[in-house]
């Protein structure tokens, strides 16, 4: 089914964008199809080995087709080439909007590669979502300083089967206090086929909650997020602090603290991370990070150390 939806999606947006009238003009067809794309290679270091691979390689394309009707379309070539996003937007106005696909859903702060400064999410985002896509529907707008997102999906979040009998739901809400701070929380509701020793639980819960706050002057940045959940009868807390200034235009150091307690790995972690960015342009970067690690309570030990170049390709 959901290999029959996303075919209709890319169907439909490959008619809609080349079966123009001719009377279309150039300036149109600019509208309709926007290309962009990013690459960003890594390199990590730890004391067990060291490698080279290529993070992210994706390539978009979104546009409007008509004044309220748009697309998004976006291809992964880094390793195999898949189609990371496919959907049609309904844009009605500020208040209310329509999107229809598979696509990254809005949880928390993180939505692109490249919000989180410090290279890699923390924790807790890490061991509760991977990458947060899914397909479904999301309905979205602005009222004053506030917007929301409503989410109806599959729920096939990190790759769980999760009981499609019972689709999840996801509601995010954003508010601006100001032009530099805004506060937010998010709550996801799902179930999922949950295999315990040898008994199978059906539909056993499998929820996620989150508030945060995100502060950026261009010269310091806060980010704050607390995330709790539960599956079945297993909870996950964590929480971190990510911290950079800008020092001039180009140089930023990041620091970050990063908690995670889990009841169904029976682990307890805190990861302390620094380095220094060089934001070169709005294309092109460079970012290094240094993590050191503490499990249950031992001595902080190194962990890794990675460098990553971003380069907006056009």
């Amino acid at each position: 089914m959901k290999q029959i939806l996303l075919l209709i999606t890319f169907l439909f947006l490959f008619y809609s964008l080349f079966a123009q009238k001719p009377e279309n003009n150039k300036q149109q067809l600019n509208n309709q199809l926007n290309l962009e794309g990013y690459i960003m290679p890594l390199y990590q270091f730890n004391d067990e080995s060291n490698n080279f691979e290529l993070n992210y390689l994706r390539l978009k394309s979104k546009g409007m087709i008509t004044n309220f009707l748009g697309y998004f379309i976006q291809f992964d070539v880094a390793k195999k080439p898949t189609i990371k996003d496919a959907s049609i937007d309904l844009k009605f106005n500020k208040y209310i909007n329509l999107r229809i696909g598979q696509f990254k859903y809005h949880f928390g702060i993180y939505k692109k590669p490249w919000d989180f400064p410090t290279i890699y999410k923390p924790s807790i985002i890490s061991h509760l979502f991977g990458d947060p896509r899914d397909i479904g529907i999301q309905l979205s707008g602005s009222v004053g300083k506030l917007d929301y997102y409503a989410y109806v999906m599959n729920g096939t979040a990190r790759g769980v089967g999760e009981d499609d009998k019972n689709k999840t739901t996801l509601l995010s809400i954003d508010y601006s206090l100001n032009s530099n701070l805004k506060i937010g929380t998010s709550h996801y509701l799902g179930s999922r086929n949950f295999n315990e020793y040898e008994s199978q639980i059906l539909a056993a819960k499998r929820n996620r909650n989150s508030v945060y706050f995100w502060y950026d002057n261009q010269k310091l940045l806060m980010q704050f997020e607390s995330i709790w959940g539960a599956d079945y009868l297993y909870s996950h807390y964590g929480h971190y602090l990510i911290i950079g200034y800008h020092i001039n235009k180009i140089v930023q150091p990041v620091f970050r603290y990063d908690y995670m307690q889990s009841d169904f790995i029976s682990s307890v972690g805190t990861k302390l991370a620094g380095g220094i960015n060089f934001h070169f342009s709005e294309r092109f970067y460079l970012r290094s990070i240094f993590e050191f690690n503490n499990y249950s309570g031992s001595e902080f030990e190194f962990e890794r150390m990675a460098l990553e170049l971003g380069v907006m390709l056009f």
